[in-house]
């Protein structure tokens, strides 16, 4: 049997690690970094200018930030926080 802490994010399991049994202030670092939101918010166009050019971004304009592809949006940004940045604005 797998010892260690798990972390699940959206039902998905992000990292299972002993590691985290041993070092609280890693444990803690990761937690702060996984528990906030992922999406860069964008408000105006000219916002575009400030993302790093080096970076892959996925941006997503939707009509207002309550719907279902905004949230689906939000949610494949967390599980894929690793992979690449997420940009998103909203009309509302």
């Amino acid at each position: 049997m797998e010892q260690g802490l798990k972390f699940l994010f959206f039902g998905k399991k992000k990292i299972s690690s002993p590691f985290f049994c041993r070092q609280v202030d890693a444990f803690m670092d990761f937690l702060r970094k996984n528990v906030q939101s992922s999406l860069i918010k964008l408000s105006t166009p000219s916002d575009l200018v400030t993302l790093d050019e080096k970076k892959r971004y996925i941006i997503g304009h939707f009509d207002d930030d309550k719907s279902e592809n905004y949230q689906t949006f939000s949610k494949i940004a967390g599980l894929m926080r690793d992979e690449c940045n997420f940009a998103v604005s909203a009309n509302k």
